[in-house]
C-alpha cells in the first residue's frame, strides 16, 4: 500500500464561496464550506493510500484535530509550493469544495499519480481540483482562471483524471443546484439538528 500525504486548502469564514452571494448569505455560505470540507475530509481518511491529512488554512476550521498548515496570505499558489517543499515523497492537493468526493475518487487520483504526475480537471475542463505526484517536487502550482492549461503546460507528462466526484465543484449557483440534483442536502430526518442559515437557503432548491 502507498502512503501518500494530502493537503487540503481552504479559505477562513467570512471570505468563502462568494460568487454565491446572490442566493445564499454569508453564514449560508460558511456552513456550505464546513459541509463540503467535512465531505473532502472523509473521503480522504477513508481512502486507504492516504497516510497524512494537512489542512492549509489562516484559522484551524471547526472541527479539525489533525495536522494544519498556517497560511500566511501570500497567495494560494505560494503557500502551497511552501507546504509541498518540506514534504518528501507523495503528494496530493484537493480542493475543499467537492460536495461528491468519494473514496473511490481519492483512490483513481492516487493510481494515476503513481505514474508521475496526475491532475483532476473540473467539470468545464477550464479549472483545476486536485493535483498529485509520486514525489511532491514535481508539482507544480497554478490555481486561478484558467487553470488546466497552465497546469497542463506546466507539467506536460502529467495523466489526466477525470470522474464526476473530482469535477464538480460548488463555485456558482448552477454548481448548488447540480450538486443538489446529486443528492448534497441537509440532514432532514427525525431528529436531525435544528435547520442552519444553509438549510434554509438550499430551500430553494429542493422544492
Amino acid at each position: 500500500m502507498t502512503a501518500w500525504t494530502a493537503l487540503v486548502p481552504i479559505k477562513a469564514a467570512g471570505r468563502r464561496k462568494t460568487r454565491l452571494s446572490p442566493v445564499l448569505s454569508e453564514d449560508a455560505r460558511d456552513e456550505l464550506a464546513d459541509r463540503m470540507l467535512h465531505r473532502v475530509l472523509a473521503a480522504l481518511a477513508a481512502s486507504p493510500s492516504v497516510r497524512e491529512v494537512i489542512v492549509l488554512s489562516s484559522v484551524r476550521p471547526k472541527g479539525w484535530r489533525g495536522r494544519l498548515s498556517i497560511d500566511h496570505g501570500r497567495g494560494l499558489n505560494p503557500e502551497l509550493a511552501a507546504v509541498a517543499r518540506g514534504i518528501a515523497g507523495r503528494l496530493m492537493v484537493v480542493h475543499a469544495d467537492l460536495p461528491t468526493l468519494a473514496p473511490d475518487d481519492v483512490e483513481a487520483l492516487v493510481e494515476m499519480g503513481e505514474g508521475g504526475v496526475a491532475i483532476a480537471p473540473d467539470r468545464w475542463s477550464r479549472g483545476t481540483n486536485a493535483l498529485a505526484a509520486r514525489e511532491a517536487g514535481n508539482l507544480r502550482f497554478a490555481f486561478g482562471p484558467d487553470s488546466l492549461a497552465l497546469h497542463r503546460s506546466l507539467m506536460p507528462s502529467a495523466a489526466i483524471v477525470r470522474r464526476p466526484g473530482l469535477a464538480l465543484d460548488l463555485d456558482l449557483p448552477l454548481d448548488l443546484e447540480d450538486a443538489v440534483e446529486q443528492g448534497f442536502l441537509p440532514p432532514t430526518s427525525p431528529g436531525a439538528k435544528a435547520p442552519t442559515a444553509f438549510d434554509i437557503s438550499l430551500q430553494a432548491f429542493t422544492c
